[in-house]
């Protein structure tokens, strides 16, 4: 069928300096379902409360 494979990682830190149009045109390279791309977009985007504080 098809192909399941995965690795442990941390995530929290790293798309602080990366292009996050790199990776979603990376991303969309073998994601074809426009709403996950835009799902995908979003986390991107979201805002994170810290501290009863809203940051980006």
């Amino acid at each position: 069928m098809g192909t399941d494979w995965g690795f442990p990682m941390d995530l929290s830190k790293s798309f602080d300096c990366v292009s996050h149009d790199i990776v979603m045109a990376k991303v969309a390279r073998v994601v074809e379902d426009r709403l996950v791309l835009k799902l995908i977009r979003e986390f991107f985007e979201a805002k994170v409360m810290e501290d009863d504080v809203c940051k980006n």
